[in-house]
């Protein structure tokens, strides 16, 4: 009716600014299932010229000629070698066999003061293929195939990508723009949206 008199209380515009602060806030926090660009057609693989290393194909005894037997760091199951990679990189590669056939590879930068002071081997270093993509380039210079997930504030490293491809998918972690570790594993659902590196820290 008209001429009655509001005896509501005026907004609280501090209170209406603080809850839509909180609402971002949750929303920027809660967690999202990332929007990945689709499968790639072939398999990647850490390849060099001695050996390549493809998951649910290389066999424990491919990589028993070429490499011999490893460390087993940084956890049981793991068999570990110490190589050199491009610039002179050290770099660890981890391979995991399951029934001798190879389900997990990762090939990265060793910080942990827990890692075993093993001499690299020079055999040519190691690259994702197709791409040619090693530890020590530009996260910059990955193409369409690998999408971004989001990273834990504190988290080891500060950019993570991932593409799924046949059989498996991979990870590629980077600390201030420059690639620390690849890693390939055996395919699975949880796979895309929770990526562990095998050692925390390596």
């Amino acid at each position: 009716m008209t001429g009655e008199r509001d005896d509501r209380p005026p907004p609280d515009f501090a209170m209406l600014r603080a809850v839509e602060i909180l609402a971002s806030l949750y929303e920027r926090a809660r967690p999202r299932t990332p929007h990945l660009p689709p499968p790639v057609e072939r398999p990647l693989l850490l390849f060099n010229e001695a050996l390549a290393l493809e998951i649910g194909v290389t066999r424990r005894a491919d990589v028993g000629r070429i490499l011999g037997h490893g460390v087993p760091y940084p956890a049981a199951g793991w068999e570990t070698h110490a190589l050199e990679g491009r610039d002179h990189l050290r770099l660890f590669l981890s391979l995991f066999f399951r029934d001798d056939v190879l389900i997990g590879a990762e090939l990265y930068v060793p910080r942990g003061r827990t890692a075993p002071a093993l001499v690299p081997r020079r055999l040519g270093s190691f690259r994702l293929l197709p791409g040619e993509i090693e530890p020590g380039m530009s996260s910059a210079s990955l193409d369409e195939r690998f999408g971004r997930l989001e990273t834990a504030t504190g988290a080891l490293y500060d950019e993570t990508f991932v593409a799924r491809y046949p059989g498996g998918v991979a990870y590629l972690f980077a600390r201030d723009g420059v690639l620390d570790r690849i890693a390939l594993y055996r395919d699975d659902d949880t796979a895309a949206t929770n990526p562990e590196p095998c050692a925390r820290p390596s």
